[in-house]
């Protein structure tokens, strides 16, 4: 007969107390996980700030934003006071004046000594007989700051040749002894006389005698006179060559007629009080035409000068 086995004790189920911690743990690992994970991931896609830059945001916020406001403007972080930006002013320094050197005074001139007699001594040599020339007392230096003396104005060069025709105002006393021959005598006043065809010639010279004419007085012979044109025609024979205008119309009144010229060349032939004694500047000089009562021409005056009752009075 088969024997019956012994019962089997009934197994008791477990507790399901005893795994709640268990569950809880692994739970909170878990959550610890996912939030390292959640941080490692968000870390790598932070925003990098750049100062001198353009700020890129995140594009999660760029695609979460919802209003269309601009994006916000990063402000730069502000620096200490003492760390500043800008870069300071370096003032421009100021020119100094250089101050003006004193005036210095001209040395005073220095007082030779007195020499001493040379003691008596041997004689010398008769090669070294010569005695030493006098010592000269020192000049004072001029002061830098004195004027100097301003040089003397150059003399005009004298004219060498015939200032006009031949027997003309200007002219040397050998072209006019060619001119008109030798010389008849002398008026009261020291004028010197020719005479050729109808006309007679009074000529002062300058600075003497065997100078230039600056003086001539044009008459016709025999107390005749001439109308102003006959005086003209005669007359301009004997102007200067470079004679300024060269159609002069006269001037005058019923005592006289003036025709005023310049020329350069009696300006240089001529000295210049010549000129200035009939108040005059180098190079003017008149021709008066003398009339009587009925206005006709007895005498015809050439001279240097402005006036012409001073011309009238020379050429007497």
């Amino acid at each position: 007969m088969a024997s019956i086995p012994p019962p089997t004790a009934p197994v008791e189920p477990r507790d399901p107390s005893n795994r709640w911690p268990w569950i809880a743990l692994i739970i909170g690992l878990v959550i610890v996980l996912g939030a390292i994970g959640f941080f490692v991931l968000n870390r790598s896609q932070t925003v990098n700030l750049s100062v001198e830059g353009t700020p890129t945001t995140n594009p999660v916020a760029r695609a979460s934003s919802v209003s269309p406001s601009p994006p916000p403007t990063l402000v730069p972080p502000t620096l200490p006071a003492s760390a500043t930006l800008a870069p300071s002013a370096t003032p421009v320094p100021a020119p100094t004046g250089t101050p003006a050197p004193p005036p210095t005074q001209p040395p005073a001139p220095a007082q030779p000594q007195p020499t001493q007699p040379p003691a008596q001594a041997a004689p010398a040599p008769a090669a070294a007989g010569a005695t030493s020339a006098p010592t000269q007392p020192a000049q004072p230096a001029p002061a830098p700051g004195a004027p100097s003396a301003a040089p003397a104005a150059p003399s005009p060069t004298p004219f060498a040749g015939q200032v006009a025709s031949a027997g003309g105002l200007g002219n040397t006393r050998s072209d006019f002894d060619a001119a008109y021959g030798p010389p008849s005598g002398e008026t009261p006043e020291h004028l010197v006389v020719y005479r050729k065809n109808a006309f007679e010639y009074h000529v002062g010279f300058a600075p003497d005698s065997s100078g230039r004419a600056a003086l001539v007085v044009l008459l016709p012979q025999q107390n005749q006179t001439l109308t102003l044109e006959q005086a003209q025609a005669e007359a301009h024979k004997l102007l200067p060559k470079d004679a300024q205008p060269p159609n002069q119309t006269p001037e005058g009144n019923n005592q006289f007629a003036v025709e005023r010229y310049t020329s350069q060349t009696l300006a240089q032939a001529l000295p210049p009080e010549a000129f200035t004694a009939n108040n005059g500047q180098p190079g003017q000089f008149l021709l008066v035409y003398v009339k009587d009562q009925q206005g006709r021409i007895t005498r015809v005056i050439f001279g240097p000068g402005n006036d012409p009752n001073a011309l009238i009075n020379q050429g007497r």
